[in-house]
């Protein structure tokens, strides 16, 4: 009786220990996801989760205004690729607008305290149209048809794209299949870029701080919207082109693609609002052939 008394005894507290210690794990376990539950919750903010992202006063209260647009980070002119080659010959032009001007809106980020406190004092304009004079920023630009059947290799320079003081820098990005895009993130608040692809395979990549991130295309792609989900004012495109002859045009509206083989081609001009437009050239002699679009009004693309 002893024997089995002191089993029993034994028996409880190995009951007791195992009790003990499951009740710990569970606290452990319940303290944990007080911290953890919060953070991925801001995880799937960022990387395209159904709860609602922080909204975006310029969305809820439009302002008009003008702002002078930021000078890029990359060159606009190629849209961050290699240059092409100086042989060949060129075409030039520039991007007008022939209808009343648009306004830019004032994004208001006060929603998020971090992206507004990265521009004291400062107004941060819309970048889906900037129109100065009567001349349009961030236009793609590019030989639709009429080139040589070949297959054109990538730079192998990375175009960046970059998430900085809470917009995404550059707004137009043409970049060529196969060539590496970085993804940066320069502020210190979580960021995504949700990629909309509809030819290539969608992607949606979160950043919760600084660092880099790559990504190729591998199929050419034109009007590929990039947003992110934190921050619905932050919008971006990107052009996945299959040659080099291309460009986007900067504050002065201008752009140049060089290098082309005499030939008829085709130019097609593209923007956001305004829609696409096309153009016919024939390019024989030395000199520089001009070819200049006119957009009107808003377009649906």
């Amino acid at each position: 009786m002893v024997f089995r008394g002191n089993e029993l005894k034994h028996k409880d507290t190995k009951e007791q220990s195992f009790t003990k210690m499951i009740l710990e794990r569970l606290y452990s376990s319940f303290v944990y996801l007080r911290a953890f539950v919060p953070l991925c919750l801001i995880f799937a903010f960022g990387c395209g989760g159904d709860a609602p992202p922080v909204k975006s006063s310029a969305e809820a209260t439009p302002v008009a205004i003008d702002i002078t647009p930021e000078p890029p980070k990359v060159n606009q002119s190629t849209g961050g690729a290699a240059p092409v080659s100086g042989e060949g010959h060129k075409v030039s032009g520039v991007v007008h607008f022939n209808d009343e001007k648009p306004k830019r809106l004032v994004i208001k980020m006060d929603a998020d305290p971090k992206c507004a406190q990265m521009h004291p004092g400062q107004k941060v304009g819309t970048e889906d149209a900037i129109v100065t004079g009567d001349g349009v920023a961030n236009v793609l630009v590019y030989v639709k048809s009429g080139l040589p059947a070949k297959t054109y290799d990538a730079p192998t320079t990375p175009v960046e794209i970059d998430q900085e003081g809470c917009v995404y820098r550059p707004h137009i990005i043409a970049i060529m299949v196969g060539q590496e895009l970085a993804i940066r993130n320069s502020d210190q608040t979580l960021h995504n870029i949700d990629c909309m692809a509809k030819i290539n395979p969608p992607f949606n990549t979160g950043q919760p701080g600084p660092g880099v991130k790559q990504i190729v295309f591998h199929k050419p792609e034109i009007g590929l919207k990039v947003k992110c989900d934190v921050h619905p004012w932050m919008s971006a495109y990107i052009h996945v082109m299959e040659h080099p002859y291309f460009a986007v045009t900067g504050p002065n509206a201008a752009y140049a693609i060089g290098g082309l083989p005499p030939g008829d081609y085709t130019l097609e001009a593209w923007h956001e609002r305004f829609g696409t437009q096309e153009i016919k050239v024939k390019i024989e002699g030395p000199d520089v052939e001009k070819a200049d679009f006119t957009f009107e009004g808003p377009k649906k693309i």
